[in-house]
């Protein structure tokens, strides 16, 4: 009985790790996987959005920064992404919104981007940052 039972338990820990490997077999369907266990976690939208804009998909990689920051409005790692990334896809203009709270509340770690974000900031503002080109 009780080795029935140990190959049972082995058995289904098998299983388990087959799939979980599945499930993280590339970097996205590993945030995928993590997002859709716990979707209430900025941390996981950010990384998901990470992924997303590695392989070009901009606007999912948005959408996914959104949410990030909507779930914690102090993730300023997202706050970055989300306004590099919409600048990138062209829209500039929709980048100022969070390219000003990068500049006004990033912590010092994040000085280097600070100050590329915040010029990139006053650009867009003074009309010469070539706004709506992500350029």
């Amino acid at each position: 009985m009780r080795t029935i039972l140990s190959i049972l338990i082995l058995l289904a820990l098998t299983a388990s790790t087959v799939h979980r490997n599945t499930a993280w077999n590339t970097l996205l369907s590993l945030w995928e996987d993590c997002a859709a266990k716990s979707p209430d976690k900025s941390r996981t939208h950010n990384n998901l959005g990470n992924c997303n804009l590695l392989l070009g998909r901009y606007f999912p990689a948005i959408e996914e920064y959104r949410r990030a920051v909507a779930l914690d409005p102090a993730n300023m790692e997202a706050y970055y992404n989300l306004a590099t990334t919409l600048d990138i896809a062209g829209l500039s203009v929709e980048a100022i919104g969070p390219y000003s709270v990068f500049c006004r509340e990033a912590p010092r770690n994040y000085a280097v981007q600070q100050q590329q974000a915040c010029e990139r900031l006053r650009g867009l503002i003074a009309g010469s940052g070539n706004a709506g080109t992500g350029k």
